[in-house]
């Protein structure tokens, strides 16, 4: 029998790979910095370990909705509870009332048919000093004709690609990547040599813990160095 994390790349708190599942609470110990007395919209929560981290981080108020109904009973089951709930709905159009202090979103827009239409909601729900933070994975290999590697995605994007479109929306854009990964320029050295430069500048490399403020390190035109994962963090 097929599990929740089996579908639709799910995540799952003691079922989903230690690695997958390590990457997307990072995202969510990011976001624990925004989240302290706010009233919080997780979309596309999933399963809802993300949002229950929010909320025990001091969260005011957190709704998560997700478009699996199955998924959003899970959640409700396994963390719903006074200052928390779970809700079925479209993240074009989750069934809530706004204003929101926060709105997290990883990992979703990448799904999406019409990310133009979710960003326009999430900025019609956020509160006039909100912040969103939004994660997508960065745009590296590609299919022959241009589709990403992963079947689940309809679009990815590099970096200057994905602010500029956030910036339709929103008027601050900081972009941040998770995850340093290299892609060799120059010379042929050995990647070796690429651990202790990374680490004197500070990162460690693929280490989904290390969010970092783009363009981030820089290796002398050696190696050309790029996020497995943007995350970004709008205000209004």
């Amino acid at each position: 029998m097929a599990t929740l994390a089996d579908i639709e790349e799910r995540v799952i708190e003691g079922q989903s790979p230690s690695r997958v599942f390590i990457e997307h609470l990072a995202r969510y110990e990011f976001a624990v910095r925004y989240a302290a007395d706010r009233r919080v919209l997780d979309v596309a929560c999933g399963s809802g370990y993300g949002s229950s981290r929010l909320r025990k981080a001091g969260a005011r108020e957190v709704v998560g909705v997700d478009a699996a109904a199955d998924v959003v009973e899970y959640a409700a089951n396994r963390y719903g509870g006074d200052g928390i709930r779970f809700l079925t709905g479209d993240a074009h159009d989750p069934p809530v009332t706004g204003p929101f202090d926060l709105i997290v979103s990883f990992e979703t827009i990448e799904h999406l048919e019409r990310p133009q239409l979710f960003l326009q909601t999430c900025r019609e729900l956020l509160a006039p000093n909100g912040v969103l933070l939004v994660s997508t994975p960065y745009r590296h290999d590609v299919q022959p004709d241009g589709r990403p590697i992963n079947p689940f995605h309809r679009q990815e994007w590099r970096t200057e690609e994905f602010a500029a479109l956030l910036r339709n929306w929103f008027g601050v854009v900081e972009m941040h990547g998770q995850a340093l990964k290299l892609e060799k320029r120059r010379f042929q050295l050995n990647r070796r040599w690429a651990a202790p430069l990374a680490w004197l500048q500070g990162h460690r490399l693929r280490d989904p813990w290390d969010i970092y403020r783009l363009p981030g390190p820089r290796f002398g035109g050696l190696w050309r160095p790029y996020p497995a994962y943007l995350l970004a963090v709008c205000h209004p």
